[in-house]
């Protein structure tokens, strides 16, 4: 599977009442561009949508700092 799998699959899904809160570490440098591809996708779905990009990467101490953020996102 590549690492752009899931942002075809939403591109061609039926949408769906849903909000999205997509974030990506810069050092998580696999990811950036397949997250990026996907923040595009959503957008011109027309998606509510809050997006980040961060220095770190994929740890817990990341995640821990980054909540907040995300959950300000989706409840808006």
């Amino acid at each position: 599977m590549d690492a752009e799998w899931f942002a075809r699959r939403v591109a061609l899904a039926d949408r769906r009442p849903a909000r999205w809160h997509v974030e990506v570490g810069l050092d998580e440098w696999v990811n950036v561009q397949p997250n990026r591809r996907l923040r595009d996708v959503l957008t011109a779905r027309g998606y509510p949508l809050t997006y980040a990009e961060f220095a770190g990467g994929h740890d817990r101490l990341c995640r821990h700092d980054r909540l907040g953020d995300a959950l300000t996102g989706l409840l808006r």
